[in-house]
């Protein structure tokens, strides 16, 4: 190993982190990855400290610490001068600079217009991700041109900017590049899966294999124009009364009075579900689970554990995230009453869905049982004065521990 420790610190799936990751693999670099599994974890003290923007990846090194993406990965690809990371000469290496640049201001910007709303994890907008994609494809024709007449984009072998750049495609490629969208840009396919095939990439990545067909975020909601100002009425003149025929009066079917809503036919609770949501989000969890288990009101609310019944499926995350994301959008009528921890735990292609719910009153709300999704799972519930109940409501409350012993890949509140 050419270099004593250093640790990464990341969240599961970053790309960033994974263009540190691979450049310490073309650089022999002894590099721990540490995997921040929830926001505690780097909202803390001690991780502040660090880094006082409580922003992730960060790099620990003997000398300090480093923040930003594009100084870790330069740092360590300049460790070594005699794998050329940086290529052959100073052109070459503000060549690499040029792409490791494009890389983050080109297509890193585009994660939020095109890749969370297709993961589920961002409403939908349908001019931003038009002109995303329009951006992307733009990108993409410059490295097509570029492609054309080389192997990697600096030189004669791999260097930092095929690295950076192969990271932020990757994300297009596993959901919106399929056959149609990449047709139009065979020399980028051809260098994307060189790269993705060299020892260092897959060591990271993984297996990687190309889509047929893209996928789409969930249909937006159709807002409701605003009601037109009434026109000025005018006085019609009053019909003469038509004369009355010779056949009975049919009856008209009279409309059923709607009955009241289920959450008005069960007890009062002494229970304000906002007020947990709130405490929820401005705290920290540990620190309020006391508090928790103080509000609860066991006769107003019950707790519900829910297992995905064909996990089996899950072997992609991002796949398994969308899966729960558009899960969670469908689910809009129901957030008055309800309040989840869903987790998506193991690592690919062995990835478990589960989760804890909150509801108003000891039944599943019909709001949620009319989301087709619902019958996804399998809903079990539980007794809050197990001590069992309460470890794991507090480990789906905190994204800690374990889960159906597989640990924490990532997840989503529901609030």
């Amino acid at each position: 190993l050419f270099l004593a420790m250093a640790t990464l610190y990341a969240n599961h799936g970053n790309p960033r982190a994974f263009k540190a990751l691979i450049a310490a693999k073309y650089n022999n670099v002894a590099l721990n990855h540490s995997i921040i599994t929830e926001k505690s974890q780097f909202k803390n003290a001690e991780y502040t400290a660090k880094h006082p923007l409580g922003k992730l990846p960060i790099l620990e090194t003997a000398d300090g610490v480093l923040f930003e993406s594009g100084a870790i990965v330069r740092y360590i690809a300049r460790i070594r001068a005699d794998t050329e990371l940086f290529g052959n000469g100073f052109f070459q290496a503000g060549e690499v600079d040029q792409f490791v640049d494009f890389a983050a201001s080109e297509l890193d910007s585009l994660m939020g217009s095109i890749i969370l709303p297709v993961l589920g994890c961002a409403p939908p907008n349908k001019q931003a991700m038009t002109a995303g994609l329009t951006t992307l494809n733009n990108a993409l024709a410059l490295l097509e041109k570029r492609l054309a007449t080389k192997t990697f984009l600096v030189g004669e072998k791999v260097t930092l900017a095929d690295i950076c750049v192969v990271c932020s495609l990757a994300n297009f490629f596993k959901t919106v590049l399929d056959t149609a969208a990449r047709k139009p840009f065979p020399n980028v396919v051809r260098w994307y899966m060189t790269c993705v095939n060299q020892p260092e990439f897959a060591a990271v990545l993984g297996p990687i294999s190309l889509i047929d067909k893209a996928m789409q975020p969930a249909a937006a909601k159709k807002e409701k124009a605003p009601k037109k100002e009434a026109a000025p009425k005018t006085e019609k003149k009053k019909k003469e009364p038509e004369p009355e025929d010779d056949f009975d009066d049919i009856p008209k079917e009279e409309e059923k009075p709607k009955g009241p809503h289920w959450s008005t036919l069960i007890p009062k609770s002494s229970m304000v579900l906002d007020d947990w949501k709130r405490l929820y989000s401005n705290n920290e969890t540990k620190d309020i689970l006391p508090k928790w288990w103080e509000m609860l009101d066991t006769e107003g609310y019950s707790l519900w554990y829910a297992v995905y019944k064909y996990n089996e499926d899950n072997k992609k995350l991002f796949m398994t995230n969308n899966l729960v994301g558009g899960f969670f959008q469908r689910l809009d009528p129901v957030r008055k009453y309800a309040f989840g921890s869903c987790v998506i735990a193991g690592e690919e292609p062995e990835l478990e869905i589960t989760g804890v719910w909150l509801f108003r009153g000891q039944d599943l709300p019909p709001e949620l049982l009319a989301v087709d999704d619902t019958e996804l799972y399998e809903w079990t519930k539980l007794d809050p004065k197990d001590p069992a109940v309460k470890s794991k409501v507090e480990n789906y409350w905190c994204w800690e521990g374990t889960f159906n012993g597989k640990p924490f890949g990532c997840g989503k509140i529901f609030k």
